[in-house]
């Protein structure tokens, strides 16, 4: 009994196995239409455009990295001063004799 596509059965002959290779493959041409991107392809396509956006993205972030490096050394410097801590407690004080009285 031979295999082919349109049939389940299958066979333990070789000639079943040539058959259906030879159904496989049907046309003389063997050009791929879709063409295949290699990865060092791709690192050339996208050599130019990396180039352009890393500085780019520096030049952006630049100023937002130095705003949020400012806020947070004034954050921690207000949070570790001892005349700062001193003036808080004296001020939670204050709140509660207002507030008690």
């Amino acid at each position: 009994m031979t295999t082919n596509a349109t049939t389940a059965s299958t066979s333990n002959s070789t000639t079943a196995a040539s058959t259906t290779a030879a159904a496989t493959t049907s046309s003389g041409t063997s050009e791929s239409t879709v063409g295949v991107m290699y990865p060092k392809d791709f690192e050339n396509a996208c050599q130019q455009t990396v180039a352009i956006m890393t500085p780019v993205f520096l030049i952006t972030l630049m100023p937002v990295h130095a705003v949020v490096m400012y806020a947070a050394f004034i954050k921690i410097s207000n949070m570790l001063n001892p005349a700062h801590i001193q003036a808080q407690a004296r001020h939670k004080q204050r709140l509660r004799r207002i507030f008690a009285a």
